[in-house]
C-alpha cells in the first residue's frame, strides 16, 4: 500500500498500530535492485524528484510502446499486440511478463512496514515478492 513517498503522509493515519501492519506495496523505489530502477531513480533525482507509487507504471508503458512499435508494426494493431504477448522484460520493479492468455501484467510486489521516526514514517522493505507469487488468477 504505502510507497516510500507516501509513508510520511499515510503513516499517521494508522496511529500506533502503523508499525505492526505488514503492507503489500505496488512499488517502493529503494526495493528493486536492477539497472532499470537505478536509471529511473537517478534520472528523477537529477530533477529533484522521487519516484512515487505509480511512477514505474508510466516507465513500463513507455517500454511497452517502444516494444510494440519496433517489434510489431505501427500500421497493424494485431502485430503490436502480438509483439507484447508473452513478453518478459526488466522494468523498474524487476522482471515483468505480459501473460499472453489474458494480457495481465505479472510483476513483483513488495512487503513493507512503516517505521516511525519522530513525527514521520518511513517505508522499510521486508521482502520482495516475485511475480509468480503476486500474479492474478488466470481465467480459464
Amino acid at each position: 500500500m504505502p510507497s516510500d513517498t507516501s509513508a510520511a503522509t499515510t503513516g499517521p493515519t494508522f496511529g500506533p498500530v502503523a508499525s505492526k501492519i505488514s503492507f503489500l506495496s505496488h512499488y517502493v523505489s529503494n526495493a528493486p535492485k536492477n539497472k532499470v530502477n537505478d536509471f529511473l531513480v537517478k534520472s528523477m533525482r537529477k530533477r529533484g524528484q522521487v519516484p512515487d507509487l505509480f511512477t514505474p507504471d508510466g516507465f513500463v508503458a513507455g517500454q511497452m510502446i517502444v516494444r510494440a512499435l519496433t517489434k510489431g508494426s505501427p500500421d497493424d494493431v494485431d502485430k503490436m499486440i502480438s509483439a507484447l504477448e508473452g513478453w518478459s522484460f526488466t522494468g523498474p520493479k524487476g522482471q515483468q511478463t505480459i501473460r499472453a492468455s489474458d494480457h495481465a501484467m505479472l510483476q513483483p510486489m513488495f512487503q513493507v512496514k512503516l517505521v516511525q521516526n519522530g513525527d514521520t514514517y518511513k517505508t522499510t522493505v521486508v521482502k520482495s515478492l516475485r511475480a509468480k507469487y503476486t500474479a492474478p488468477p488466470e481465467k480459464k
